[in-house]
């Protein structure tokens, strides 16, 4: 599984999701990943509880798509990072669909939600700064703060935008399973001794054998 610093992560969880089920999106979240945390990953989200931390392995079992932003480097990555910390403790907008109608109004709003069910991107919903944020407007923030928008700040990100956008780069998906990847380099290790010891015996061994002295 590649990963780095920053990346974003779209979702599709186990079970259920009310917010697929409304809107016809797959992805139905959003997180960006922070440093590593041991044999783990740290992530940075906006869940019901506002913006908080968390942990890669919290979401073992669930379909992961993992996108980078084209060129970035390591120090964009970090400070994307520190300026997604920095921003502090939002309150996550469960009123979303409520500021949405009165940003659009009634008609328009009617009529972006339909493109939604019909997949017809970008929607074009206006984007407000302030301290309420839901998952994909997280990411969406910490980026732009840095200076490399991911689209164009007058609009609201949605998850299934960051499939569609051109800066953006997928660079893994798959089911995440924590198990496997902790262990993969451990096996590989495995691997790679019993090959070298099959290729490569004991040298003094081999003499002895031929020699015919063997203890």
């Amino acid at each position: 599984m590649n990963i780095q610093e920053a990346d974003l992560i779209l979702v599709h969880s186990q079970g259920f999701n009310m917010l697929r089920f409304l809107t016809g999106m797959y992805f139905n979240h959003l997180f960006m990943i922070d440093q590593r945390v041991w044999k783990d990953w740290g992530i940075l989200e906006s869940i019901g509880k506002g913006t908080a931390p968390g942990l890669l392995s919290m979401y073992e079992g669930a379909e992961l798509a993992v996108y980078r932003y084209r060129g970035i480097t390591h120090q964009q990555q970090m400070k994307v990072l520190t300026h997604a910390r920095n921003m502090g403790r939002l309150h996550y907008d469960i009123f979303i669909p409520f500021r949405i109608l009165w940003r659009l109004g009634l008609v328009k709003f009617v009529k972006t939600f339909i493109k939604l069910l019909k997949h017809q991107y970008p929607l074009e919903i206006p984007h407000n700064v302030d301290d309420y944020v839901v998952c994909s407007e997280y990411g969406q923030e910490s980026y732009s703060r840095v200076g490399i928008p991911i689209i164009n700040d007058k609009f609201l990100l949605f998850p299934d935008d960051v499939r569609r956008c051109g800066k953006l780069d997928l660079v893994w998906r798959g089911i995440y399973n924590k198990v496997f990847e902790s262990s993969l380099p451990t096996i590989l290790t495995t691997l790679m001794s019993h090959s070298s010891e099959t290729l490569n015996p004991n040298p003094l061994t081999t003499g002895r054998q031929e020699n015919g002295q063997e203890r």
